[in-house]
């Protein structure tokens, strides 16, 4: 393909990622009073079994490291996370989710996704979807499992 043709796939899909995330951001902002970035934090959480590293956090989030603890500080002020000593490792934090982190994250994500319901991606195909998933494993980053 073109290098313009790259460009204008770039462009595309980043205008695409914009509009789906500002859609997504103002339905969690106004509805829970969670930004995009808290929810992604409460969402990896959530499909965690056991209690995670800080370090792990970071790594699965489009986050910084030092914005991820600023997150977490926010939420478990919130109520909605605990932040301890990890039991195997003691230079280690890790974080869980409360109960009402948990219910939080319910409710937010229903409203996710019935915020995303009303995007372009409500329109994909099946054979769309399963494209973009690949292309996804393609950029060498773990693919988010969903929430149960």
């Amino acid at each position: 393909m073109a290098s313009t043709g790259l460009l204008h796939v770039w462009s595309g899909l980043n205008r695409a990622h914009h509009a789906i995330s500002d859609t997504v951001d103002r339905t969690l902002t106004k509805g829970h009073g969670l930004s995009i970035s808290w929810f992604e934090v409460l969402d990896l959480l959530a499909r965690q079994a056991r209690p995670t590293r800080v370090s792990d956090i970071a790594d699965q989030v489009s986050l910084s490291a030092s914005r991820t603890c600023r997150v977490l500080h926010t939420l478990e002020e919130r109520g909605v996370v605990t932040r301890t000593s990890s039991a195997r490792d003691a230079r280690s934090t890790e974080v869980q989710l409360t109960d009402a982190g948990v219910r939080l994250h319910t409710e937010a994500l229903a409203s996710v996704q019935q915020a995303l319901a009303g995007t372009v991606l409500a329109e994909l195909s099946a054979e769309e979807v399963a494209g973009l998933l690949a292309l996804q494993g393609r950029t060498g980053l773990p693919a988010a499992e969903p929430a149960a």
